[in-house]
């Protein structure tokens, strides 16, 4: 990433990733691959009871300790739109990484998540109706890229597909959604989240 930025002219339409060690992709407005820099006028952070919280940097990647009781989010809201993120899911509960509306209120969120912290992986889906959800086994071993595509599917359904290394792990279908949501990462288990 550090040789693209520093001998590449980089257009508004590129964005200098660390994907792969380093790569050009498709600029989009939430696009940030951190490298050393929590940048607060992307990003909010704080603690489930209302503190502050400051996340760890190390590079390109943002890291949720275990027991911070903590998340990150964007300051932007989404409404059917990509979200994609490399990350490592630790094997405690309460890991969460996707959109999802401030506070989860009214239980509005499109999330891989640890869950009750089982040791297993899953999609977990609601927009104030309820949850849906997959079990895709044993959370992964080491960083892997998590991406969620959020779109419309018809007036009165959208449709949230869930990938994981370009390999499709869930498709489920909820009501239109009603709000916008934040991208996110949370973590209240015992274990870090690295994203």
């Amino acid at each position: 990433t550090a040789d693209f930025a520093a001998l590449c002219s980089v257009s508004n339409s590129l964005f200098a990733s660390s994907s792969g060690g380093g790569a050009f992709t498709l600029a989009s407005p939430g696009g940030d691959s951190f490298n050393g820099v929590f940048d607060t006028g992307k990003w909010a952070s704080g603690t489930w009871t209302g503190g502050a919280f400051s996340p760890t940097l190390n590079g390109s990647t943002l890291t949720i300790p275990g027991n911070a009781n903590a998340w990150v989010r964007s300051n932007s809201t989404y409404t059917r739109a990509p979200l994609e993120a490399a990350a490592q899911f630790g094997a405690g509960a309460w890991q969460h990484l996707g959109f999802g509306s401030d506070g989860f209120s009214g239980n509005r969120y499109l999330i891989f998540s640890t869950s009750a912290g089982d040791g297993n992986l899953y999609v977990r889906v609601n927009n104030n109706v309820s949850e849906q959800g997959v079990n895709l086994g044993p959370i992964p071993s080491g960083v892997q890229r998590y991406r969620i595509v959020w779109q419309a599917l018809n007036a009165t359904t959208d449709r949230a597909s869930f990938f994981i290394n370009g390999a499709q792990v869930a498709d489920l279908s909820l009501p239109a959604a009603t709000m916008a949501y934040r991208a996110l990462a949370s973590n209240s288990g015992t274990t870090a989240l690295a994203v």
